[in-house]
């Protein structure tokens, strides 16, 4: 993972998406949860999407819903609506690539 995680007076928030069912992109979506616990980022404020809306890998992390066109539309539209200026978002995807989100 190639991304800052800077200290600031905002919130945090992230959005995490995995398109893939492949247990290698689970796992990408486990550890960049574990890194976001780590660095105080409120379990509240993550909000992760799979594939099929839920994970093989039993209770290592929270999934909101599935990784869908309608599901990210509406995470966004939440967001865009509660986050401030002075607060940071970080979305991360993994998966493939393709033309299915």
């Amino acid at each position: 993972m190639f991304f800052s995680l800077r200290n600031g007076s905002g919130n945090k928030y992230a959005i995490l998406i995995s398109g893939s069912t492949n247990m290698r992109h689970e796992a990408n979506l486990e550890l960049a949860y574990k890194i976001l616990i780590e660095n105080e980022y409120e379990e509240k404020n993550i909000f992760i999407f799979d594939k099929n809306g839920w994970s093989k890998i039993l209770f290592s992390y929270p999934v909101t819903g599935a990784a869908s066109k309608e599901e990210l539309k509406k995470i966004f539209s939440h967001l865009r609506k509660k986050i401030n200026p002075d607060d940071q978002l970080l979305v991360y995807t993994t998966d493939h690539g393709g033309e299915e989100l």
